[in-house]
Protein backbone atom coordinates (compact mmCIF):
# COMPACT_ATOMS: atom_id res chain seq x y z
CA UNK A 1 0.00 0.00 0.00
CA UNK A 2 1.37 3.26 -1.09
CA UNK A 3 0.58 6.53 1.01
CA UNK A 4 0.93 9.99 -0.60
CA UNK A 5 3.58 8.44 -3.04
CA UNK A 6 5.92 6.97 0.06
CA UNK A 7 5.88 3.08 0.05
CA UNK A 8 4.53 1.91 2.90
CA UNK A 9 6.58 -0.92 4.56
CA UNK A 10 6.92 -1.96 8.30
CA UNK A 11 10.10 -3.14 8.24
CA UNK A 12 11.87 0.75 7.84
CA UNK A 13 11.02 2.73 11.19
CA UNK A 14 10.07 6.42 10.18
CA UNK A 15 7.52 4.91 7.03
CA UNK A 16 4.34 4.75 6.70
CA UNK A 17 3.24 0.85 8.43
CA UNK A 18 -0.16 -1.22 6.99
CA UNK A 19 -2.88 -0.20 8.54
CA UNK A 20 -4.61 -3.31 10.45
CA UNK A 21 -9.07 -2.96 9.52
CA UNK A 22 -11.24 -4.48 11.19
CA UNK A 23 -15.45 -4.58 10.32
CA UNK A 24 -17.33 -2.24 8.75
CA UNK A 25 -16.13 1.12 8.26
CA UNK A 26 -13.94 1.39 10.91
CA UNK A 27 -10.18 1.32 10.37
CA UNK A 28 -7.73 1.39 13.80
CA UNK A 29 -4.62 2.38 13.27
CA UNK A 30 -2.35 2.20 16.09
CA UNK A 31 0.95 0.16 17.49
CA UNK A 32 3.80 0.67 15.59
CA UNK A 33 7.51 1.44 16.34
CA UNK A 34 8.90 5.31 17.03
CA UNK A 35 9.41 6.80 13.64
CA UNK A 36 12.98 8.03 13.28
CA UNK A 37 13.89 11.41 14.71
CA UNK A 38 15.99 14.20 12.62
CA UNK A 39 18.74 15.58 14.12
CA UNK A 40 17.52 18.83 15.92
CA UNK A 41 19.51 22.48 16.54
CA UNK A 42 21.88 23.30 19.08
CA UNK A 43 20.67 24.17 23.10
CA UNK A 44 20.33 27.75 23.65
CA UNK A 45 23.16 28.93 26.27
CA UNK A 46 22.14 32.62 25.68
CA UNK A 47 18.32 32.91 26.08
CA UNK A 48 16.51 35.63 28.40
CA UNK A 49 15.05 33.94 31.62
CA UNK A 50 11.83 35.01 30.32
CA UNK A 51 12.00 31.91 27.62
CA UNK A 52 13.46 28.28 28.37
CA UNK A 53 14.80 26.59 25.59
CA UNK A 54 16.01 22.81 26.32
CA UNK A 55 16.28 20.95 23.52
CA UNK A 56 16.36 16.97 24.45
CA UNK A 57 17.97 14.53 21.54
CA UNK A 58 17.42 11.52 24.21
CA UNK A 59 15.82 8.92 22.29
CA UNK A 60 14.70 5.11 23.01
CA UNK A 61 16.06 1.75 21.21
CA UNK A 62 12.93 2.31 18.79
CA UNK A 63 13.72 6.47 17.88
CA UNK A 64 16.86 5.66 15.78
CA UNK A 65 18.58 8.77 14.29
CA UNK A 66 17.38 9.68 10.45
CA UNK A 67 19.65 9.11 8.18
CA UNK A 68 20.63 11.88 5.62
CA UNK A 69 19.89 11.96 1.60
CA UNK A 70 17.96 13.33 -1.15
CA UNK A 71 14.85 10.64 -0.80
CA UNK A 72 11.31 11.80 -0.56
CA UNK A 73 10.73 13.54 2.98
CA UNK A 74 9.49 11.69 5.93
CA UNK A 75 6.02 12.62 6.80
CA UNK A 76 6.37 10.83 10.66
CA UNK A 77 10.06 12.15 11.28
CA UNK A 78 10.13 14.02 14.63
CA UNK A 79 12.77 16.71 15.45
CA UNK A 80 13.86 16.97 19.00
CA UNK A 81 11.84 18.32 21.83
CA UNK A 82 12.13 21.74 22.90
CA UNK A 83 11.02 23.34 25.92
CA UNK A 84 9.80 27.02 24.57
CA UNK A 85 8.51 28.50 27.88
CA UNK A 86 6.83 27.62 31.27
CA UNK A 87 3.00 27.82 31.41
CA UNK A 88 -0.12 25.69 29.98
CA UNK A 89 -3.04 25.40 27.75
CA UNK A 90 -0.32 26.08 24.69
CA UNK A 91 -1.43 27.19 21.31
CA UNK A 92 0.95 27.17 18.31
CA UNK A 93 1.09 28.80 14.44
CA UNK A 94 3.86 28.68 11.77
CA UNK A 95 4.32 31.85 9.99
CA UNK A 96 5.45 31.82 6.04
CA UNK A 97 9.58 31.49 6.92
CA UNK A 98 8.45 28.23 8.92
CA UNK A 99 8.85 30.46 12.31
CA UNK A 100 7.00 29.09 15.35
CA UNK A 101 4.49 31.17 17.19
CA UNK A 102 3.27 29.57 20.45
CA UNK A 103 1.11 30.95 23.15
CA UNK A 104 0.29 30.05 26.48
CA UNK A 105 -1.02 31.06 29.58
CA UNK A 106 0.00 31.00 33.58
CA UNK A 107 -1.39 33.10 36.53
CA UNK A 108 -4.56 34.07 34.48
CA UNK A 109 -2.47 35.85 31.88
CA UNK A 110 -1.26 34.84 28.00
CA UNK A 111 1.77 35.16 26.84
CA UNK A 112 3.40 34.61 23.16
CA UNK A 113 6.79 33.48 22.20
CA UNK A 114 8.16 34.01 19.05
CA UNK A 115 11.08 31.51 17.59
CA UNK A 116 12.69 31.70 14.04
CA UNK A 117 14.78 29.12 15.54
CA UNK A 118 13.64 27.01 18.14
CA UNK A 119 17.09 27.04 19.33
CA UNK A 120 16.68 30.82 19.87
CA UNK A 121 12.97 32.15 20.63
CA UNK A 122 12.15 35.54 21.29
CA UNK A 123 11.90 37.34 24.98
CA UNK A 124 7.97 35.98 26.02
CA UNK A 125 5.62 39.29 25.70
CA UNK A 126 2.15 39.34 27.76
CA UNK A 127 -0.46 39.29 25.26
CA UNK A 128 -3.31 40.09 28.51
CA UNK A 129 -5.47 39.00 30.92
CA UNK A 130 -7.56 35.30 30.19
CA UNK A 131 -5.95 32.01 29.82
CA UNK A 132 -6.77 29.48 27.12
CA UNK A 133 -5.79 30.96 24.09
CA UNK A 134 -5.79 30.38 20.35
CA UNK A 135 -3.72 31.86 17.76
CA UNK A 136 -3.44 32.59 13.91
CA UNK A 137 -1.05 34.96 11.37
CA UNK A 138 -1.82 36.95 9.23
CA UNK A 139 -0.55 37.40 5.70
CA UNK A 140 2.16 39.15 7.04
CA UNK A 141 2.83 36.60 9.71
CA UNK A 142 1.14 38.78 12.66
CA UNK A 143 -0.03 36.84 15.71
CA UNK A 144 -3.88 37.27 16.42
CA UNK A 145 -4.61 36.34 19.92
CA UNK A 146 -8.35 35.10 21.24
CA UNK A 147 -8.14 34.50 25.19
CA UNK A 148 -10.99 34.31 28.33
CA UNK A 149 -13.78 35.45 28.25
CA UNK A 150 -13.38 36.45 25.72
CA UNK A 151 -10.71 39.30 24.50
CA UNK A 152 -8.73 39.66 21.09
CA UNK A 153 -5.17 40.91 20.90
CA UNK A 154 -3.29 41.47 17.46
CA UNK A 155 0.22 42.74 17.05
CA UNK A 156 0.43 46.46 16.03
CA UNK A 157 3.48 48.33 15.68
CA UNK A 158 5.85 45.77 17.37
CA UNK A 159 3.63 45.05 20.47
CA UNK A 160 -0.08 43.95 21.06
CA UNK A 161 -2.79 46.22 21.03
CA UNK A 162 -4.84 46.48 23.91
CA UNK A 163 -6.58 43.17 24.40
CA UNK A 164 -10.36 44.48 23.75
CA UNK A 165 -13.43 42.72 25.28
CA UNK A 166 -15.37 41.27 22.36
CA UNK A 167 -18.07 39.27 24.50
CA UNK A 168 -18.75 38.43 27.95
CA UNK A 169 -18.82 34.47 26.62
CA UNK A 170 -17.68 31.17 27.89
CA UNK A 171 -14.44 29.95 27.36
CA UNK A 172 -12.44 28.29 25.01
CA UNK A 173 -12.65 30.76 22.06
CA UNK A 174 -11.78 29.79 18.89
CA UNK A 175 -10.15 31.86 16.01
CA UNK A 176 -9.30 31.61 11.73
CA UNK A 177 -8.09 34.09 9.01
CA UNK A 178 -9.28 34.32 5.57
CA UNK A 179 -6.66 35.38 2.62
CA UNK A 180 -8.00 38.64 3.10
CA UNK A 181 -6.81 39.09 6.85
CA UNK A 182 -10.53 38.70 8.11
CA UNK A 183 -10.52 37.05 11.55
CA UNK A 184 -13.09 34.99 12.59
CA UNK A 185 -13.98 34.20 16.22
CA UNK A 186 -16.62 31.37 17.81
CA UNK A 187 -16.89 31.36 21.31
CA UNK A 188 -19.84 29.73 23.45
CA UNK A 189 -21.78 31.48 25.45
CA UNK A 190 -24.38 30.56 29.11
CA UNK A 191 -27.46 32.79 26.35
CA UNK A 192 -29.15 32.21 23.61
CA UNK A 193 -27.59 31.52 20.91
CA UNK A 194 -24.81 29.19 22.62
CA UNK A 195 -22.42 29.76 19.63
CA UNK A 196 -21.44 33.01 18.20
CA UNK A 197 -19.20 33.98 15.39
CA UNK A 198 -17.74 37.77 15.18
CA UNK A 199 -15.60 38.77 11.89
CA UNK A 200 -13.03 41.41 12.58
CA UNK A 201 -10.49 43.55 10.07
CA UNK A 202 -7.31 45.62 11.71
CA UNK A 203 -9.02 45.64 15.08
CA UNK A 204 -12.81 46.65 14.18
CA UNK A 205 -15.67 44.11 14.08
CA UNK A 206 -17.39 44.13 10.41
CA UNK A 207 -19.82 41.11 11.73
CA UNK A 208 -21.17 39.85 15.11
CA UNK A 209 -22.38 38.48 17.34
CA UNK A 210 -23.81 36.18 14.39
CA UNK A 211 -25.88 32.95 15.91
CA UNK A 212 -24.16 29.49 14.43
CA UNK A 213 -24.36 26.93 16.84
CA UNK A 214 -26.88 26.01 20.37
CA UNK A 215 -24.16 24.67 22.73
CA UNK A 216 -20.99 24.27 22.63
CA UNK A 217 -17.73 25.68 20.26
CA UNK A 218 -16.22 23.69 18.29
CA UNK A 219 -13.43 24.45 15.63
CA UNK A 220 -13.58 27.34 13.08
CA UNK A 221 -11.74 27.40 9.68
CA UNK A 222 -11.77 29.25 6.45
CA UNK A 223 -11.01 27.88 2.54
CA UNK A 224 -9.37 29.20 0.12
CA UNK A 225 -12.78 31.35 -1.11
CA UNK A 226 -13.35 32.97 2.03
CA UNK A 227 -16.16 30.68 3.14
CA UNK A 228 -15.79 29.58 6.89
CA UNK A 229 -16.51 26.74 8.47
CA UNK A 230 -17.67 25.70 12.01
CA UNK A 231 -18.46 22.72 13.74
CA UNK A 232 -20.14 22.55 17.70
CA UNK A 233 -21.74 20.06 19.45
CA UNK A 234 -24.88 19.20 21.60
CA UNK A 235 -25.81 15.37 21.59
CA UNK A 236 -24.50 15.39 18.07
CA UNK A 237 -21.48 16.67 16.27
CA UNK A 238 -22.96 19.66 13.81
CA UNK A 239 -21.53 21.74 10.90
CA UNK A 240 -22.32 25.26 9.76
CA UNK A 241 -20.87 27.34 7.44
CA UNK A 242 -20.63 31.70 7.30
CA UNK A 243 -19.61 34.10 4.64
CA UNK A 244 -19.94 37.87 5.05
CA UNK A 245 -21.76 38.15 1.52
CA UNK A 246 -24.10 35.66 2.78
CA UNK A 247 -24.67 34.90 6.72
CA UNK A 248 -24.46 31.93 8.33
CA UNK A 249 -26.03 28.85 6.79
CA UNK A 250 -27.77 26.21 8.37
CA UNK A 251 -26.16 23.52 10.85
CA UNK A 252 -25.98 19.81 9.72
CA UNK A 253 -25.95 17.05 12.11
CA UNK A 254 -22.81 14.80 11.34
CA UNK A 255 -22.48 11.89 13.58
CA UNK A 256 -25.07 10.18 16.08
CA UNK A 257 -22.46 10.55 18.83
CA UNK A 258 -20.91 13.72 19.79
CA UNK A 259 -17.89 15.34 21.33
CA UNK A 260 -14.92 17.95 21.18
CA UNK A 261 -14.05 18.08 16.98
CA UNK A 262 -11.62 19.94 15.72
CA UNK A 263 -11.19 20.87 11.93
CA UNK A 264 -9.05 22.46 9.30
CA UNK A 265 -8.97 23.23 5.20
CA UNK A 266 -6.61 21.42 2.64
CA UNK A 267 -6.63 24.67 0.54
CA UNK A 268 -5.57 22.71 -2.68
CA UNK A 269 -8.79 21.95 -3.33
CA UNK A 270 -10.77 23.43 -0.33
CA UNK A 271 -11.92 20.01 1.02
CA UNK A 272 -12.70 20.01 4.88
CA UNK A 273 -10.78 17.57 7.52
CA UNK A 274 -12.52 16.75 10.97
CA UNK A 275 -12.00 15.23 13.84
CA UNK A 276 -13.45 14.46 16.62
CA UNK A 277 -13.59 12.14 19.90
CA UNK A 278 -16.31 9.06 20.34
CA UNK A 279 -17.57 8.93 23.82
CA UNK A 280 -16.59 6.56 26.37
CA UNK A 281 -13.09 6.07 24.85
CA UNK A 282 -13.80 4.12 22.06
CA UNK A 283 -11.28 6.56 19.79
CA UNK A 284 -11.70 9.38 17.14
CA UNK A 285 -13.57 9.68 14.19
CA UNK A 286 -12.05 11.53 11.45
CA UNK A 287 -14.52 12.55 8.02
CA UNK A 288 -13.50 14.80 5.00
CA UNK A 289 -16.03 17.11 3.29
CA UNK A 290 -15.39 17.40 -0.25
CA UNK A 291 -16.91 18.47 -3.26
CA UNK A 292 -20.56 18.90 -1.01
CA UNK A 293 -20.36 15.59 0.10
CA UNK A 294 -19.02 13.50 3.61
CA UNK A 295 -16.86 11.03 3.70
CA UNK A 296 -18.06 7.90 5.89
CA UNK A 297 -16.40 7.93 9.26
CA UNK A 298 -12.91 6.23 9.99
CA UNK A 299 -12.22 5.02 13.71
CA UNK A 300 -8.84 6.07 14.58
CA UNK A 301 -6.49 5.61 17.42
CA UNK A 302 -9.17 3.33 19.40
CA UNK A 303 -6.41 1.27 21.54
CA UNK A 304 -4.76 4.55 22.84
CA UNK A 305 -8.36 6.32 23.88
CA UNK A 306 -9.66 3.35 25.62
CA UNK A 307 -10.58 3.74 28.86
CA UNK A 308 -10.38 8.03 28.71
CA UNK A 309 -14.51 8.66 29.84
CA UNK A 310 -13.94 12.03 29.56
CA UNK A 311 -13.95 12.80 25.55
CA UNK A 312 -12.62 16.79 26.58
CA UNK A 313 -9.49 14.84 28.04
CA UNK A 314 -8.42 13.61 24.13
CA UNK A 315 -8.81 17.11 22.62
CA UNK A 316 -7.67 15.76 19.13
CA UNK A 317 -6.83 18.85 16.76
CA UNK A 318 -6.11 18.45 13.65
CA UNK A 319 -3.47 20.53 10.37
CA UNK A 320 -3.27 19.82 6.64
CA UNK A 321 0.15 20.81 5.37
CA UNK A 322 0.86 21.98 1.54
CA UNK A 323 0.89 18.64 0.25
CA UNK A 324 -2.09 17.55 1.75
CA UNK A 325 -0.92 15.42 4.63
CA UNK A 326 -3.42 15.68 7.56
CA UNK A 327 -1.61 15.87 10.83
CA UNK A 328 -3.42 14.70 14.32
CA UNK A 329 -3.02 15.08 17.63
CA UNK A 330 -4.46 14.03 20.99
CA UNK A 331 -3.82 12.82 24.15
CA UNK A 332 -4.83 9.31 25.18
CA UNK A 333 -4.56 7.73 28.14
CA UNK A 334 -2.56 8.93 31.54
CA UNK A 335 -2.27 12.26 29.51
CA UNK A 336 0.27 10.93 27.23
CA UNK A 337 0.32 12.45 24.00
CA UNK A 338 0.38 11.38 20.65
CA UNK A 339 0.15 11.57 16.72
CA UNK A 340 -0.48 10.02 13.50
CA UNK A 341 -0.65 11.15 9.71
CA UNK A 342 -3.50 11.13 7.15
CA UNK A 343 -1.98 10.78 3.87
CA UNK A 344 -3.28 12.38 0.73
CA UNK A 345 -4.73 9.04 -0.42
CA UNK A 346 -6.89 9.51 2.79
CA UNK A 347 -4.97 6.37 3.85
CA UNK A 348 -3.91 7.02 7.78
CA UNK A 349 -0.77 6.12 9.77
CA UNK A 350 0.21 4.06 12.86
CA UNK A 351 -0.26 6.16 16.15
CA UNK A 352 2.81 7.05 17.68
CA UNK A 353 3.74 8.65 21.11
CA UNK A 354 4.60 12.45 20.78
CA UNK A 355 7.10 11.98 23.19
CA UNK A 356 9.31 9.08 22.89
CA UNK A 357 11.63 9.66 25.39
CA UNK A 358 8.63 9.97 28.25
CA UNK A 359 8.57 11.81 30.90
CA UNK A 360 5.81 14.90 29.73
CA UNK A 361 2.28 14.97 29.66
CA UNK A 362 -0.38 17.16 28.04
CA UNK A 363 -2.08 19.09 29.52
CA UNK A 364 -5.09 16.70 29.38
CA UNK A 365 -8.20 19.03 28.88
CA UNK A 366 -9.91 20.21 25.59
CA UNK A 367 -7.19 21.01 22.57
CA UNK A 368 -3.60 20.00 24.35
CA UNK A 369 -1.69 18.94 22.25
CA UNK A 370 -1.91 21.48 19.75
CA UNK A 371 -0.92 20.94 16.25
CA UNK A 372 -0.34 23.33 13.67
CA UNK A 373 1.25 23.82 9.71
CA UNK A 374 1.50 26.23 7.08
CA UNK A 375 -0.65 26.31 4.03
CA UNK A 376 2.79 26.89 1.69
CA UNK A 377 5.05 24.24 3.97
CA UNK A 378 5.16 20.60 4.12
CA UNK A 379 5.45 19.24 7.85
CA UNK A 380 3.78 20.72 11.02
CA UNK A 381 5.02 21.26 14.38
CA UNK A 382 3.11 21.04 17.72
CA UNK A 383 3.15 22.21 21.51
CA UNK A 384 1.83 20.66 24.35
CA UNK A 385 2.30 20.55 28.31
CA UNK A 386 0.80 21.50 31.89
CA UNK A 387 3.38 23.43 33.66
CA UNK A 388 6.19 23.50 30.49
CA UNK A 389 4.99 24.23 27.33
CA UNK A 390 6.83 21.70 24.83
CA UNK A 391 7.06 22.06 21.03
CA UNK A 392 8.17 19.42 18.64
CA UNK A 393 8.51 19.46 14.88
CA UNK A 394 6.97 16.57 12.59
CA UNK A 395 7.56 15.62 9.07
CA UNK A 396 10.26 18.30 8.33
Amino acid sequence: MALGGIACNTDAPGEFPAVPTSSGDTMVSSGGDTPETTDGPAPNTTGSADATTNVDTETTDDAASSSTGDGPRDPLALGPTVELGAGEDPDIAIDSTGGVHVVYSRGGSTYYVHAADLSSPSAEVLVGPGDDPQLVLDSQDQPHVVMGEVRYARWVDGAFATANELVDGWRKPRIAIDGEDRVYVTVSQMADPRVILFALQDGDVLAGPVAVGDDNNGAVAVDSQGLVHITWRSTRVYHNTYSLRGGAGTSAQLHTSSDFSWCDVDVRDDSLHLINTIPHGEGLNYRVLRDGAWSEALTLAAAEVQGVDDPDNVGPTIAVDSEGYRYVTFAGRDRVPYYLVVGPDDQPSAVYPLDVEGGTLSGGKFENPNVATHRSRPGAFISWGADTVYVRAVGH
